[in-house]
């Protein structure tokens, strides 16, 4: 018996009693599009293997009293969380650490480079090899690990697993009642064609080359973005060099009373002169909001819009590889945010990471979310003013801290900015970055795309 044809609403197919399984009753497991699926992989040329069967050990993290946020530390053992798994590897930015010690207890979800991370709650199906140099992690319980043989080349299975014929599998063995998710048996069906090895690592190599040519895109998306600060400095009339050349210089004695006292506090800019701009601290045009959530037990059921650094790319203000996340995937205490708010990188300062919400939602705690008074200064217009290299300038020397230097809050928002009492000079700038800034992407899709520029 054949399937029918397929309906565009798949409410209406057959399929043989021998490929129902007493595994699975749902009737999405069984839709044409992953039977149709099943069916071109297993008739490829390679032999399938189902990952309980080519893996000498799968392993998942803690759940329960084993995973509380107080073992969270700066530094120390890197704990593998959802956020921190995309197809073209572990990303370090914003990365949580344990202590050895817990380390220690946690000794059965250990990580070792070339080991593969599959996520399995929050967002199905995401895989990536851990890492050379960070040497060992560990990971949480929305993660399965996978070792692998010899014979098989991690980049590939992690290519694979990020394919539509992995995808495919992870959604059909995914499927609950309530929120998709996987358990490591069912992680276990999922079926590899294994290749012969030299294949494998050519497949490996061409994905790899792909990432690193997309991080080059990105790049060069940084220097076209980079470009805007000049556009607003111009606009203010600004020449940063010669404000630059101040740099150095000891602070009066009565301008640090009160304060910080420390060497950085004091060898630093003493007065900054915008020419026909009077300086405004940022405290006096926004509000820093602190209201905080819990995901893991506010809302563990739900999609939540979580923001950690690592969303946040450097230098340009954009949002990079986000998706929304079950709120049991975050167990710490997290600022909560507002569209139009600006949340502000404050864990290596330098990275220059901030970001003005496109909606609502909760963030890491190493980001600072100030909310723009709208009756003195333009939110967009501020934005550009926080990317540029003014505040900059001002807050990296501010950093304390050695392995994860750190700005205070108070530091940030003692930042001077030549802010126009003209509010529409204000917007109009605002909108005109906004206007570059969706310019420049276009164009650097168009790269990624091997599209040729116009004439």
């Amino acid at each position: 018996m054949e399937l029918t044809t397929q309906q565009t609403d798949e409410k209406s197919f057959l399929i043989n009693r021998s490929e129902l399984t007493t595994l699975k009753l749902f009737v999405e497991f069984y839709l044409p599009k992953y039977q149709a699926l099943l069916h071109k992989l297993r008739s490829g040329p390679y032999p399938l293997k189902p990952l309980a069967k080519l893996s000498p050990r799968m392993f998942d993290g803690p759940f329960g009293s084993n995973r509380t946020v107080d073992m969270y530390r700066d530094h120390g053992i890197p704990y593998i969380r959802v956020k921190d798994v995309l197809p073209e590897g572990i990303i370090t930015d914003g990365l949580t650490y344990i202590s050895e010690e817990k380390h220690e207890k946690l000794g059965r979800s250990r990580v070792v480079p070339g080991n593969v991370l599959m996520t399995i709650a929050g967002r199905l199906g995401t895989a990536a090899v851990f890492p050379k140099h960070l040497k060992e992690g560990n990971i949480t319980g929305h993660i399965v690990g996978i070792e692998l043989p010899k014979g098989a080349n991690p980049h590939y299975v992690a290519t694979f697993i990020n394919s539509c014929f992995g995808e495919f599998q992870v959604e059909r063995w995914g499927h609950r009642t309530t929120r998709p998710e996987l358990n490591l048996g069912e992680v276990g069906r999922i079926e590899v064609p294994l290749p012969p090895r030299p294949v494998q690592d050519r497949i490996a190599g061409v994905m790899q080359a792909a990432y690193a040519a997309r991080r080059e895109m990105l790049a060069q998306a940084e220097e076209l973005l980079g470009g805007i600060d000049e556009y607003v400095l111009k606009e203010l009339g600004i020449d940063f060099l010669e404000l630059e050349s101040h740099r150095i210089a000891l602070k009066p004695i009565n301008s640090i009373a009160g304060g910080r006292f420390d060497f950085e506090a004091v060898v630093t800019v003493p007065e900054i002169h915008f020419d026909d701009i009077q300086p405004t601290l940022l405290r006096q045009v926004v509000q820093r909001i602190n209201d905080r959530i819990t995901p893991a037990a506010d809302s563990p059921d739900e999609d939540v819009n979580y923001i950690g650094l690592g969303n946040i790319a450097a230098n340009t203000g954009e949002l990079a590889e986000f998706a929304p996340v079950k709120g049991s995937s975050i167990l710490s205490s997290s600022p909560t945010f507002k569209r139009g708010d600006i949340l502000f990188g404050r864990m290596r300062p330098y990275l220059n990471k901030v970001w003005i919400a496109e909606f609502d939602g909760s963030c890491s705690g190493e980001a600072l979310v100030f909310r723009p008074d709208t009756k003195r200064v333009a939110a967009r217009f501020l934005h550009a003013l926080l990317l540029s290299r003014i505040t900059l300038y001002q807050v990296v020397p501010l950093q304390t801290g050695t392995s994860l230097p750190r700005v205070s809050a108070s530091d940030v928002l003692s930042v001077k900015l030549p802010i126009p009492k003209d509010l529409g000079k204000q917007t109009g700038i605002g909108e005109e970055v906004q206007r570059r800034r969706a310019e420049a992407k276009a164009r650097v899709e168009r790269m990624i795309l091997g599209e040729k520029e116009a004439a």
